[in-house]
C-alpha cells in the first residue's frame, strides 16, 4: 500500500499535536480549553491513520507518560548490566526494526530511565522524528545531568 500526502499529513498533524499536548501537561496545563482543542483536532486524523501508524501514536504516547512522571532517578554506584530485553531492543533498532525497539524499551523494567530515555531518543532520531528525538534526549540529561553524551546529544538534536 502507497502512503499518500494526505496520510503523511494526517500522521504528522497527529505526531504535532500529541507532542503539544505534552508540553501543555508537563508545564501543568493539563485541563486546558488548548488541550481540548488539540484533543479535538487530532480526532479526525487520528481516525485516517493506519493500524501501524495508530500503535506507534499511542506507544509514544505511552513514552510521554514516563517523561512527565520520571521527574529524578536516584544516584548509582554502577551501571547496572544491560538486561536482555535493552539488548534486543538495541539489536532490533541496528536492524532497522525501530518500532519494534520501542515497544521492548516499553516492556524492560531496566534501570536508570535516563538510559532508557536516551535509547528512545536514538531510535526517534533514526526514524527522522528530531522533535520527538530531542524530548527524549532532553529527559535523559535531566535524569542524569552528569552524563556529557546526553548533553551533547541533546545539544546536537536542538
Amino acid at each position: 500500500m502507497t502512503e499518500t500526502t494526505q496520510d503523511k499529513l494526517s500522521y504528522q498533524k497527529v505526531l504535532d499535536g500529541l507532542l503539544r499536548m505534552h508540553e501543555l501537561s508537563a508545564a501543568g496545563e493539563q485541563e486546558t480549553e488548548e488541550i481540548k482543542q488539540l484533543r479535538e483536532a487530532i480526532d479526525e486524523p487520528y481516525s485516517a491513520l493506519s493500524a501501524e501508524e495508530r500503535e506507534i501514536i499511542e506507544g509514544l504516547s505511552t513514552d510521554l507518560f514516563d517523561v512527565e512522571n520520571i521527574t529524578s532517578e536516584p544516584v548509582l554506584d554502577h551501571i547496572p548490566p544491560v538486561d536482555p530485553v535493552i539488548a534486543a531492543a538495541i539489536q532490533a533498532q541496528y536492524s532497522g526494526k525501530y518500532d519494534e525497539a520501542l515497544n521492548l524499551l516499553r516492556e524492560s523494567k531496566a534501570k536508570p530511565a535516563s538510559r532508557i530515555a536516551f535509547f528512545r531518543g536514538r531510535i526517534w532520531s533514526e526514524k527522522r522524528e528530531p522533535k520527538v528525538a530531542l524530548l527524549f534526549f532532553n529527559h535523559a540529561a535531566k535524569l542524569d545531568p552528569e552524563n556529557d553524551e546526553y548533553k551533547a546529544q541533546a545539544s546536537r538534536s536542538g
